[in-house]
C-alpha cells in the first residue's frame, strides 16, 4: 500500500484499495499511511524546467551564494503581473512524506504553463525596503510601451535610493521577449546601472513574485465578483484599488 501510494502520488486515498488489491476501510489505509508520516499534500507548482535550465539556475546560484544583505538590497528586482478574470480552482494532491526532500519529486510537482488571458498588466518593482512605483499597462505590453515604462517610473524610482545602493545598483528582470528586444537592449546600454544576467524560466527566483500572489489575495477579497465583470473596462476599474492595496 505504501509502495502504491508513493509510486502514484496523484491516485485517490479510496483508489488505492483497489489498485492494490485490498480489502482494507479507507480509514485502515489513512492510518497505516500517517503512520510513516504519508498523507495528501498540495501539488508544488514550478515552471517547466529542461536540464539547460537547471544548468544555469544552478551557476547563478553558485555565482550569488557569498552575496550578503546589502549586496541583495542594491538588486531592483522587477516583473509584470497579469490579473486574469478567471482562475482554475481546482487543487491537486498527492501523497508524499514531509518536507523538501519529496516536495519537489517530478511526481508531486504540478508544472504550471503560461495560458490564459490577460485581463489587466501591471509593472511593479522594488530594492530593499525600498518600494518603487506600480504601472498599469492598457492595452498590449510591447518592448516601445516597456521602454516608456522604464524611462518614466524606473529611473525617478533609482534617484530615490540612498548613495550606496543609487551608485551600485542593479537592475533584474526576466527574459520575456519584450525585455530582450533590440530597442531595450539599446536602452539599457544608456543608462548607468548593470542588468543582472538572470537564468531562463526561473519566476520563482524572484521575490517580487510573492508580492503579486498577496496583491490578487487581496485584489480578489475586495472584489470578490472580479470574474463576472464584463470585458476590459470592467478590469481596468479596478487599476486604482490595486495601486492602493500595495500603497
Amino acid at each position: 500500500m505504501i509502495r502504491k501510494a508513493l509510486g502514484q502520488t496523484r491516485i485517490p486515498l479510496a483508489q488505492l484499495p483497489f489498485l492494490s488489491d485490498s480489502n482494507l476501510s479507507v480509514s485502515t489505509i489513512r492510518r497505516r499511511l500517517q503512520e510513516v508520516h504519508i498523507r495528501k499534500w498540495r501539488a508544488a507548482k514550478r515552471p517547466r524546467l529542461n536540464k539547460g535550465h537547471v544548468a544555469k539556475r544552478l551557476q547563478w546560484a553558485k555565482e550569488h551564494r557569498h552575496w550578503s544583505v546589502e549586496d541583495w538590497e542594491k538588486i531592483g528586482w522587477s516583473d509584470e503581473c497579469s490579473v486574469e478574470k478567471h482562475a482554475d480552482p481546482r487543487q491537486v494532491w498527492v501523497f508524499r512524506r514531509p518536507g523538501e526532500h519529496e516536495k519537489f519529486k517530478p511526481q508531486n510537482v504540478l508544472c504550471k504553463d503560461k495560458s490564459g488571458t490577460v485581463s489587466l498588466m501591471v509593472w511593479g518593482c522594488f530594492a530593499g525596503p525600498h518600494q518603487g512605483p506600480l504601472v498599469s499597462f492598457r492595452g498590449v505590453n510591447t518592448a516601445v510601451t516597456y521602454v516608456a515604462a522604464l524611462q518614466e517610473n524606473l529611473l525617478p524610482f533609482i534617484e530615490t535610493m540612498p548613495l550606496h545602493i543609487k551608485h551600485d545598483f542593479i537592475f533584474q528582470q526576466d527574459n520575456a521577449t519584450i525585455h530582450t528586444a533590440r530597442i531595450t537592449k539599446a536602452w539599457f546600454a544608456e543608462q548607468a546601472f548593470k542588468v543582472m544576467e538572470w537564468p531562463p524560466n526561473s519566476p520563482n527566483m524572484n521575490p517580487i513574485e510573492h508580492m503579486w500572489r498577496v496583491l490578487k489575495a487581496a485584489l480578489h477579497k475586495r472584489f470578490p465578483d472580479t470574474s463576472t465583470l464584463l470585458g476590459y473596462c470592467g478590469v481596468y476599474s479596478t487599476t486604482n484599488t490595486l495601486i492602493s492595496i500595495v500603497l
